[in-house]
């Protein structure tokens, strides 16, 4: 599946808001609270990737666990895609907009790029994984998004789907 059918496809199922969206103010404030939170969090990752991956850690008379190399692919695409992740949040602010799209484009990118090295040790492409989430999608939103079928899903048919 190539992007442009997959965004078409993707969007049928999306929720929209053509009149936007009314948002309790203590909730706006504690979701924003959360995310400063992940940010947090994800600094604190990338402090650690820093270190493990790029720098490497001193491991003379400490405990250690040995990981082969898909295990060590498969930490650092994680910590790579939590802190990217984080890094788009914080490239929205709490204005919610995209203020640099050159930035945020480039963030993106670095998702992709910690995707690659699982879709590699899969053997799968973007294309699959694309094809397999729009296949969930249709399975649970047969016609196009609604609320009920978001909070009520057949995990059972969403499986069948992505296995089929």
């Amino acid at each position: 599946m190539d992007n442009k059918t997959y965004l078409k496809a993707a969007e049928v199922t999306e929720k929209k808001f053509p009149d936007g969206l009314r948002v309790p103010a203590k909730l706006f404030h504690e979701l924003s609270d959360k995310f400063l939170e992940i940010i947090d969090t994800s600094n604190h990752i990338d402090d650690m990737k820093k270190a493990l991956i790029y720098k490497g850690v001193d491991t003379q008379g400490v405990a250690t666990i040995s990981l082969n190399q898909q295990q060590a692919e498969f930490l650092h695409a994680a910590m790579g895609m939590v802190t990217e992740v984080a890094e788009i949040l914080d490239a929205l602010g709490p204005s919610l907009t995209v203020r640099d799209r050159t930035h945020f484009i480039e963030e993106l990118g670095d998702v992709k790029w910690y995707e690659a090295i699982f879709l590699r040790h899969l053997d799968a492409t973007a294309e699959q994984v694309q094809a397999a989430n729009i296949r969930k999608l249709q399975t649970r939103y047969p016609d196009k998004f609604n609320g009920f079928a978001a909070l009520n899903r057949n995990l059972d048919a969403e499986r069948a789907s992505l296995e089929s």
